[in-house]
């Protein structure tokens, strides 16, 4: 017996649905192998029986489980809701096999609404109404002469309605295969495991029938099903294969054009064959024969691999242009197997068939058509999760060579080495269909990217139509509705028809039924789609359409300006009044290869030049490029400015396009500035430093519109060689400048000849892009030479000013040297009839030297000598110069100098007596000729170091006084101020009576007056106070001793009375 195999092995469906406009009137059945299969080795056997309603009945059972889709557990009866789907599945008992099911149930009604205004008996009819009259109340109940009793008026109406669906598991999760939406509520499959009952209404039970229950009734052999090949090694054909398979064609051919070929139709309304056998045997074989004929030889007869590891290198062709853009290898079993959706094309490669005796059986009758169908057992995959599935179920389905020998009357072909018997059971519901394709579900289109293989202005995007509710054959009817109708968006095949196309797929998608088709070629306007979607048999649904907004044209691109400016001609002479420049412009054209896919082209730019008003300039058809000058704004001498660009293209429907960003460019008069005023008398730099270098000192103001400035440097002897080179015709200024009396006079002539000298005869000296108005140059304080300078201004254009205008700025170094070192004698004096009577008697004497002495600085102190910079400068004056006619002995004298004190901060102080000074005097020459700079300080004499003492010892202290107590004080007439050799000291002496005179205390004169000494003023008295008063008769005496150790004549005694 022929092992029944388990739907994902084996399974068919059939229908038969007389009132589609489509179908060939009869049953029509589809076998659906596994693709892993591949194709049959022999045959397909098909038996056929036929159950009656009433047997359905009897054999019919009850058992099954419901659900709603929250999990609860129903009991019929019971009531459905909408929104609330209820599940039934069919207990999994060993062997089971659903194969018919029909559910009672019923959709919801409701009673009309009354209208309490009229009467409901129709026999007294209200107010003068007669029963024959047609009249229409205002509740909206027509009373007329049909005469409807009362129960005709109480009729409930159908309010709700109920869908019974076969659930099968997908890799999105359940699916519907097949669904019913009208009594009787009964479906028909190979399989069936679980339904759904959706909608509003009431469920009272459910009725199945169980193939098993069917045991032993295989049916009458009804025919048999090969392929349109000969045998061949994988293949044991049938005698006229392809005669049999025009049958096959002939009798299920459709009535009408599908609605791929006819997009302006409905599904009642596609125009009619008037030969619909003819016509499809026609198409079928026109696109069998070529690729697909070779492909399935190739599988029957190719033992090179297996069936599934068979391809066929295909050239890919661009499908808009038609030409060869690469090679696919493609798989030929793949793509048979795909051909064979089409139900035509299905009936040829025997998997369908179509039973026109279903039509003269009673409407609900059940026929089972039994399939009996061989296969080769290697082609299945073995690894894997699904290979081991597959193998599991044909291990029962191993197939008897003998068996198959009896059954085909021959042997089986050499190339099957595993044979398998696979069975199944195809029931069809006479005159009770399931549901007819529903109208797929359009999402939101969205529009993608530009086609890139226009060239603008021509224009098409690729628009995305979302699907949903696919049925599991993905025959797809898909059309762009325009102006001049609906457009098939299909390829042609080889008969002349429509290709049919399938949903892609969704590798996100959460759920089954969900796919998306695309046009490539979608106008830019608004345009409306069309879809329509066919199941297995070639039923039809109704369009479903959805309308594209307008796409968005994209923008012309960014344009990309060049910005020239050309400065205007140097006037001759120059002047100062404005002048301006010309402006160039510059743009590549965008041609239509370069813009964007979709575009509309340039027709126009604008320009706006300084952030004026813009400027539309025209783009000349084929242009390539627009280059036009406008003027520039005009400019003072020296002055700089600034021109910045934007533009934009404007297309032809006037869109702009992004502006460029700012181009700016920094425009400047071409003018030279006017020359910088500088003296052009000689002048020194500093005399040189400890490094051997003299700093000469530039500082001038720029003139207008200058920007920077360059400082050329030469000196004379560089431009006496260039006197030399011209010849003779400087021989003249070359001798003026040798007998020059000094440097001025040279510096002189050199200026008045500076046109002479040009670039060359100097060297750049400032640093680059120099903006300051001052400038120290150092050179080398050795040279006997002058120096020039010429002060250039350059404006910001870099415009140099003529150097032969500009200043010629002489220099000379003031190097000849200090005079001689000076000789100092210091002399003490002590005058006490003057009030500074302590004084020195100075004397400066400067041998001859180089250089004369003119001035002279003192400088004393009393605490340093060694560093003479720390000494302060007690005097400053001039040297007498040397008297004309003296000797080389002869010195300069400075003989009638006295020192008393004080010094250049002008401090009052005078010399002190018992002080140590040290001296040192230096000298400095005259300044240079032509030159204010003072000469150079010769190096000091040598310190002369002396202290002023007084001619005799102090005075003796005077008007001595006892107090009374314990106090002795005298007065002295002079400050005693000592120095650095000390301080003067006060000696007590006293004699006790009958005693010596003794020594008692000693007090300095420097003591503060709490001490005993006087006041800082030297006023007041020198105060002595004893430890216990003196005895009466006591006699006290004073003594002074100055800083060398003279001492004083006593004082007059004080006696203690």
């Amino acid at each position: 017996m022929t092992w029944m195999a388990p739907p994902r092995l084996l399974s068919g469906v059939g229908i038969d649905d007389p009132g589609d406009p489509h179908l060939a009137k009869g049953g029509h059945l589809r076998l659906f192998p596994n693709p892993a299969l591949g194709l049959p080795v022999a045959p397909i056997l098909v038996s056929r029986t036929i159950l009656e309603a009433d047997r359905l009945k009897r054999l019919g059972r009850h058992v099954i489980e419901w659900r709603d889709s929250n999990g609860a557990v129903l009991t019929p009866p019971f009531d459905v809701v909408a929104g609330n789907p209820v599940y039934g599945t069919l207990p999994p008992m060993p062997g089971a096999r659903c194969i018919w099911i029909q559910v009672d149930m019923t959709p919801q009604r409701q009673l009309p609404p009354i209208d309490p205004r009229r009467p409901l008996d129709p026999r007294r009819p209200p107010g003068g109404i007669t029963v024959g009259d047609t009249r229409r109340p205002p509740g909206g109940v027509v009373v007329g002469r049909t005469g409807r009793d009362l129960g005709d008026l109480l009729r409930p109406r159908l309010q709700g309605s109920l869908q019974l669906a076969q659930m099968e598991p997908s890799l999105l999760g359940p699916a519907v295969v097949q669904s019913r939406s009208t009594a009787p509520y009964m479906l028909a499959g190979s399989h069936i495991a679980r339904i759904r009952v959706s909608g509003s209404g009431t469920v009272r039970g459910v009725t199945w029938v169980d193939a098993n229950s069917l045991k032993g009734e295989n049916g009458k052999r009804w025919t048999m099903w090969s392929l349109p090949h000969d045998s061949a090694p994988r293949y044991l054909s049938l005698p006229d294969p392809k005669g049999r398979a025009k049958d096959r064609v002939g009798n299920g051919a459709p009535q009408r054009e599908a609605l791929y070929d006819a997009p302006a139709s409905v599904p009642a309304t596609a125009p009619a064959f008037a030969d619909p056998a003819g016509h499809d045997v026609t198409r079928v074989l026109k696109r069998y024969d070529g690729d697909l004929e070779k492909a399935v030889d190739r599988l029957v007869a190719d033992l090179s691999a297996p069936q599934s590891e068979l391809f066929d290198a295909v050239a890919s062709r661009d499908e808009i242009s038609g030409r060869v853009v690469g090679t696919i290898n493609v798989n030929l079993l793949a793509a048979v197997q795909l051909a064979s959706v089409d139900p035509g094309m299905a009936r040829w490669l025997g998997m369908a068939d179509t039973d026109p005796e279903v039509r003269g059986l009673p409407t609900q009758a059940l026929v089972l058509y039994w399939i009996d169908s061989w296969w080769d057992g290697r082609a299945v995959p073995t690894k894997g999760l699904f290979g081991r599935l597959l193998g599991t179920d044909i291990l029962g389905a191993r197939g008897d060579p003998e068996l198959f020998r009896r059954t085909f009357d021959g042997k089986v072909p050499d190339a099957v080495r595993s044979l398998v018997n696979l069975g199944t059971i195809i029931p069809l519901i006479v005159g009770v269909p399931p549901d007819r394709p529903s109208r797929p579900g359009l999402g939101a289109l969205v529009g993608g990217a530009w086609n890139t293989t226009l060239v603008p202005p021509a224009a098409a995007r690729q628009v995305t139509v979302p699907l949903s509710g696919l049925m599991g054959a993905n025959v797809l009817a898909f059309a762009r509705v325009g102006a001049a109708g609906p457009e098939a968006l299909h390829e042609k095949a080889p008969d002349g028809g429509k290709l049919p196309i399938s949903a892609a797929l969704l590798p996100d998608a959460m759920a089954p039924g969900l796919g998306e088709v695309y046009d490539r070629m979608s106008p830019p306007d608004p345009i409306r789609y069309r879809v329509a979607q066919a199941d297995w048999f070639g039923r039809w649904s109704e369009w479903n359409e959805a309308q594209s907004p307008a796409a968005v044209r994209p923008r012309p691109p960014r344009p990309v300006p060049e910005l020239f400016y050309t400065q205007p001609a140097i006037p001759d002479p120059v002047h100062d009044a404005p002048l301006a420049g010309t402006i160039r412009v510059r743009v590549a054209v965008p041609q239509p290869l370069q813009l964007p896919p979709g575009s509309h082209v340039v027709t126009t730019l604008e320009m706006t030049l300084n952030g004026g008003v813009p400027e539309i300039v025209a783009v000349p058809g084929g242009a390539l490029e627009l280059d036009f000058s406008r003027a520039g704004p005009a400019l003072a001498r020296c002055a700089t400015g600034a021109i910045t660009l934007t533009c934009r293209w404007r297309d032809s429907v006037g869109v702009f396009s992004d502006p460029s960003p700012e181009m700016g460019r920094d425009i400047k008069d071409p003018r030279p500035p006017a020359p910088i005023f500088i003296s052009q008398l000689l002048a020194y730099g500093s005399r040189p430093d400890v490094t051997g270098k003299s700093r000469i000192q530039l500082n001038w103001t720029n003139s207008p519109g200058q920007a920077t400035t360059r400082v050329y440097q030469s000196d004379e002897t560089t431009l006496l060689t260039v006197l030399e080179k011209v010849g003779a015709s400087t021989q003249a200024i070359r001798d003026a400048i040798a007998a020059a009396p000094d440097p001025a006079a040279r510096a002189a002539i050199f200026v008045a000849n500076k046109a002479r000298f040009g670039r060359t005869a100097f060297e750049l000296v400032n640093p680059d892009l120099f903006t300051a108005q001052a400038f120290e140059h150092k050179v080398s304080g050795s040279l006997r030479v002058l120096v020039f300078y010429r002060i250039v201004p350059v404006s910001a254009a870099g415009v140099e000013g003529p150097i032969a205008d500009s200043a010629l700025v002489p220099y000379g170094i003031p190097n000849s040297g200090p005079p001689a070192t000076p000789l100092l004698i210091v002399k003490p004096v002590f005058d006490a009839a003057d009030p500074a009577p302590v004084q020195a008697q100075i004397i400066i004497r400067v041998p001859q030297g180089p250089v004369q002495a003119g001035e002279y600085r003192l400088r004393r102190s009393a605490v340093e000598s060694r560093i003479v910079e720390r000494m302060p400068i007690a005097r400053t004056g001039s040297v007498p110069p040397l008297a004309a006619g003296a000797g080389p002995e002869a010195m300069q004298e400075v003989a009638t100098l006295r020192d008393t004190g004080g010094n250049e901060f002008k401090s009052p102080d005078v010399l002190l007596p018992w002080t140590a000074y040290s001296w040192v005097v230096e000298v400095r020459g005259g300044p240079e000729a032509g030159s204010s700079v003072p000469g150079e300080w010769s190096p000091p004499s040598a310190a002369v170091t002396t202290a002023i003492i007084p001619p005799g010892p102090p005075p003796a202290p005077q008007n001595g006084q006892w107090d009374g107590a314990t106090e002795v004080s005298f007065s002295h007439p002079e400050a005693l101020r000592g120095g650095s050799m000390g301080a003067y000291a006060i000696d007590l002496y006293a004699q006790p009576p009958g005693g010596d005179m003794a020594f008692v205390a000693v007090l300095s004169a420097d003591a503060e007056a709490a001490n005993g000494g006087r006041q800082p003023d030297r006023s007041g008295r020198f105060r002595f106070v004893l430890a216990a008063p003196p005895a009466s008769g006591t006699v006290f005496r004073a003594m002074i001793t100055d800083p060398a150790g003279r001492t004083s004549a006593p004082s007059a005694a004080v006696i203690v009375p």
